[in-house]
Parts: structure tokens; C-alpha cells; sequence
């Protein structure tokens, strides 16, 4: 499924817009490989860090699915009583912090789930993209049943 998204990616890329810049399948293909190589090795280094402490013992699903939510509490916190632009004036490095938390229990989820966080995101994605077709999806904040009219599943 990931390569039928990168193939899908390519192919807006690829579509002339005012966002984008056109680039070919290799170049987008090095692109998301490198990224991915990069990904696998914290997931690596979080598995390290986790078990050289022994809290393996307290890491259940269950428990870091909790975990996971409380970091990204934390993190909306953070904008609570403030527009955007304040909140990431003034919490920067509180922001960065609290995103690291979150993105640590995501990546220590899947390599305990046996879940490609690649393969997952990128199948998200393309079932996101047929959900959300840019024709009628573009510039709409409507959830996909709106757009549908509440026909589609």
C-alpha cells in the first residue's frame, strides 16, 4: 500500500499547483527512504533507552496509549488561553519538549505493536486521499460525511 501512495504522491507532485514543485518518482521515492531510515533508528534508540532501564515491565499497550494521550494534554496545554502565534512565541522549547513525549510513545507503540509506523501512516494517508478527493475536498474544513452528504463510508 505504501508504494501505491508514494505512486498517487508523484502523481500530484507532479500536477502543476502555486504549492508545489514538480519532482520525480526517485527523487520523492530517496526522499521518503531516507526519512524512513531515520525513523527506524529511534524507534530503535527509544526500544534502547526503555529496556537499559527496565520499564518494559510497566509498557503494556494499554498503559502507553495513556501515556500518549497525557504527553499530547500536556502539549495542548500549552496553547490553552492563548492564540497560536502566542503560544508558540512563548513555549518554543516547552513545544518541542512536549512533541519529542508524544512522538516517543507513538514510535515506542509501534515497534511494541509491530506496527510500521511508515506503512501505517501511508496507508492512512491514501485512504485520507479517497476520503477526502481534492476536488471536493479543497479549501473545505467539512468532515468526508459532509462532503458526501453523508453517503460515504
Amino acid at each position: 500500500m505504501g508504494e501505491r501512495f508514494i505512486h498517487m504522491m508523484v502523481a500530484q507532485i507532479g500536477k502543476p499547483t502555486q504549492h508545489k514543485k514538480s519532482k520525480d518518482f526517485d527523487t520523492v521515492c530517496r526522499m521518503f527512504t531516507l526519512r524512513w531510515l531515520i525513523v527506524d533508528e529511534l524507534i530503535e534508540k527509544i526500544t534502547a533507552f526503555r529496556d537499559e532501564r527496565n520499564w518494559g515491565q510497566f509498557h503494556n499497550p494499554k498503559d502507553l496509549a495513556i501515556s500518549l494521550n497525557l504527553e499530547a494534554s500536556e502539549l495542548l496545554e500549552l496553547f490553552q488561553w492563548k492564540s497560536s502565534e502566542e503560544a508558540i512565541e512563548q513555549n518554543q522549547d516547552k513545544l518541542q519538549d512536549e512533541l519529542a513525549d508524544v512522538l516517543y510513545y507513538v514510535l515506542l507503540m509501534c515497534g511494541d505493536l509491530n506496527i510500521d509506523p511508515k506503512e501505517a501512516l501511508l496507508g492512512k494517508l491514501s485512504k485520507n486521499a479517497e476520503k477526502y478527493p481534492i476536488d471536493k475536498a479543497y479549501g473545505s474544513n467539512k468532515k468526508y460525511t459532509e462532503l458526501y452528504g453523508g453517503d460515504h463510508e
